[in-house]
C-alpha cells in the first residue's frame, strides 16, 4: 500500500513539473506576442495581431523553447550554446515575420525597430 502511494505521488508530482514547464513556455510566448503587438499597434493601431496570428507565434515561441531546452541538455561549452540558441532565435523570428506577419505588419515592425533604435 505504501509503495501505491509513494508510486502514485511519483507521477503526480512529475506530471506537476511538466504542467508548470508548459506554462512558462506559454508565458514567454505571450510576452513575445505583447511585445511584437506592440512594435505593431505604436506606428498603426489598426494592424493589431490577429488571435490566429497569436497562436501562430505561440506555436513557434513554443518550439523554439523545446528545441532550446534539448540544446541545453546535449551541449556543455557556454559559448557554442549560446550561439546555437542564437541562431535557432533568429529562425523563429524569421518564421513568424514570413509566415505569420502580413507585409504591412511587417513592414510598421520594421518602422518601429528603426525609430526605437539605440
Amino acid at each position: 500500500m505504501k509503495k501505491l502511494l509513494f508510486i502514485c505521488l511519483f507521477v503526480l508530482g512529475f506530471a506537476t513539473t511538466a504542467v508548470a514547464q508548459n506554462k512558462k513556455m506559454i508565458a514567454k510566448a505571450e510576452k513575445k506576442i505583447e511585445k511584437i503587438n506592440t512594435q505593431i499597434t505604436s506606428v498603426d493601431s489598426s494592424l493589431a495581431l490577429s488571435d490566429a496570428q497569436k497562436e501562430q507565434i505561440t506555436a513557434i515561441e513554443i518550439k523554439t523553447a523545446k528545441a532550446i531546452k534539448a540544446l541545453r541538455k546535449e551541449i556543455s561549452d557556454k559559448d557554442e550554446l549560446k550561439e546555437k540558441v542564437k541562431e535557432l532565435n533568429k529562425e523563429a523570428g524569421k518564421e513568424i515575420s514570413k509566415n505569420v506577419l502580413t507585409k504591412k505588419q511587417r513592414k510598421a515592425r520594421s518602422t518601429y525597430r528603426k525609430q526605437n533604435k539605440n
